[in-house]
């Protein structure tokens, strides 16, 4: 499991301990039922959250773009909702309001929908990546989550998405 570690210097500054990891994705027409950037599915992309927010991402408050920036370049480490609000200097309750009363869905909601777009476009790679594999690649600490939340969000299981995706 890939860690992201937090060491908090100060108030205002925290150091990071982590090694990237890369990916190749595909753009894919998912039947999935996503509440947050449901239209944009390369979560790997620089522009991820700044393309599906539009023009509403300049007027955010600064803490949520903050936490956007840091979900999306850290979502397949393991991440949760109390380390972005730590990372934020925030409790996580506090946090999880601010995404509520801007996006009408958590912070932990919007980590989640991440990795699971990232988990489709793996499962939809054609090859043999086992689930097992996918939520360590997405950063779920096991493939119980990934299933959880592939169906949660999906409608089916890995199994079932990945039979239904047509491999030419």
């Amino acid at each position: 499991m890939k860690k992201l570690k937090l060491f908090l210097v100060s108030a205002t500054k925290v150091a990071l301990a982590f090694s990237l990891a890369s990916c190749t994705t595909v753009d894919i027409e998912p039947n999935a039922t996503y509440t947050f950037c449901p239209e944009f599915k390369n979560v790997d992309s620089k522009s991820y959250f700044l393309t599906c927010l539009g023009e509403r991402y300049e007027g955010l408050p600064n803490e949520v773009s903050k936490s956007l920036e840091f979900i999306q370049k850290y979502y397949n480490y393991d991440l949760n909702d109390y380390t972005v609000a730590q990372y934020l200097g925030w409790e996580r309750d506090q946090l999880a309001e601010l995404y509520l009363n801007t996006f009408s869905i958590t912070d932990a909601d919007v980590l989640n929908e991440t990795r699971i777009k990232k988990a489709e476009v793996l499962f939809s790679s054609c090859t043999d990546i086992t689930a097992k594999s996918v939520a360590y690649e997405v950063g779920y600490m096991d493939e119980v989550y990934l299933r959880f939340y592939f169906d949660k969000y999906i409608g089916e299981s890995p199994e079932e998405y990945r039979s239904s995706v047509s491999c030419n």
